[in-house]
């Protein structure tokens, strides 16, 4: 897969700085609003973890795991 940027944050403190340029949906001031199955607001990115959030966000480190490999699974067509 060809990609532009990966950007990888391990840390206590979220920077959200460098993403308000990228047409994501921000909410709180902190946090970038993806679908439950985590695609974000702008096509052909990608975002998993403490940095997004949705409806009954779960705030544990396997979530996020799970988030990521949800985040990048393409999704089939249901029709």
């Amino acid at each position: 897969m060809e990609v532009d940027a990966i950007v990888l944050s391990i840390g206590m403190l979220t920077n959200i700085e460098p993403f308000r340029d990228w047409g994501l949906t921000i909410v709180r001031q902190r946090d970038i609003a993806v679908a439950p199955t985590c695609p974000p607001t702008s096509p052909g990115s990608f975002a998993a973890g403490d940095i997004v959030t949705y409806p009954g966000k779960v705030l544990l480190i396997t979530a996020g795991s799970g988030e990521a490999a949800t985040a990048v699974t393409p999704r089939r067509s249901t029709s």
